[in-house]
């Protein structure tokens, strides 16, 4: 999933008028915590952190299939947030966070963690 499909597919569930540089900027948030909280802690070969501008409309999420329907829940929540509905945005965080630990699980079932040096003083 590109940045742009994601932005497209929470427009239709969510008409709004937030700017597509404000939702790429959540995204960029969005992937710089899934970078920090997750794949920053596995073997550079499988992390697959994405040097790419994080503004870049056309630039693939680091979260493929079935899990990157998180990118379109995430987006959701904020324009939520951002309009003050409240229950709207826990309804939709609610459905990213499911997501967004589904996904922490499988990574962490599916990939070496980074070894450590034992330190012996």
């Amino acid at each position: 999933m590109t940045a742009m499909d994601a932005i497209r597919e929470a427009d239709r569930l969510r008409p709004n008028s937030y700017p597509t540089e404000e939702k790429l900027r959540w995204l960029a948030r969005l992937e710089a915590r899934i970078r920090e909280e997750i794949l920053f802690h596995y073997e550079p070969e499988t992390a697959a952190a994405q040097e790419a501008d994080p503004e870049e409309p056309d630039r693939r999420l680091f979260v493929e299939a079935p899990y990157d329907e998180m990118y379109v829940h995430w987006l959701c929540a904020q324009m939520a947030l951002f309009e003050q509905e409240l229950e709207s945005f826990n309804a939709a965080n609610a459905l990213f966070e499911a997501v967004f630990a589904r996904f922490r699980n499988a990574y962490n079932r599916e990939h070496r963690p980074k070894t450590r040096e034992k330190r012996y003083c």
